[in-house]
């Protein structure tokens, strides 16, 4: 059975406030990804479903939180499957979602954002765009999940990785 999600797309209020239902949400929504072993790495920090991150970063609770109030979810992630909850439709079984994710995502982009925490400011202004290296360099940690080969159609293509 789906819970209702609704409250996620009423974040702000008339006012342009966040609303009170969207911040009790976000409250359960902590509450459920801190308490599923296997979400937090060993700082306490969880991938953050935010608009700008994608879940492509992991954050401490309180800066995921203030991510959420700010950018909102991210589209269509309704079932918290990388936040340990079971896959919609499968209540039969443990949903296996978040291994296997975790599985195909590339691990040395994890290691290279543990090696970059350090040098990160929690008081940044969450609103600024990165700089140039920088968006240069987040670039680079997608474009590593990529494949470099494709096959298709038994035509091997190499796809281009960088262009400088």
């Amino acid at each position: 059975m789906k819970p209702d999600r609704s409250w996620m797309m009423r974040r702000k209020d008339n006012n342009g406030q966040v609303t009170e239902e969207f911040k009790n949400g976000v409250d359960d929504f902590i509450k459920i990804a801190k308490e599923q072993l296997g979400v937090a790495d060993a700082l306490g920090r969880i991938f953050c479903p935010c608009f700008k991150c994608k879940n492509c970063v992991r954050e401490k609770t309180f800066w995921v939180e203030k991510h959420l109030y700010e950018h909102g979810f991210m589209e269509d992630y309704l079932n918290w499957t990388i936040h340990g909850e079971n896959q919609w439709g499968d209540s039969s079984s443990i949903s296996n979602v978040h291994d296997e994710e975790m599985e195909t995502r590339n691990p040395y982009v994890d290691m290279v954002i543990d090696a970059m925490d350090d040098d990160l400011s929690e008081d940044q202004n969450l609103e600024e765009d990165p700089n140039l290296p920088a968006s240069k360099f987040y670039t680079l940690l997608r474009d590593a999940d990529e494949p470099l080969w494709i096959l298709n159609h038994n035509i091997l293509i190499q796809k281009q990785v960088m262009q400088n």
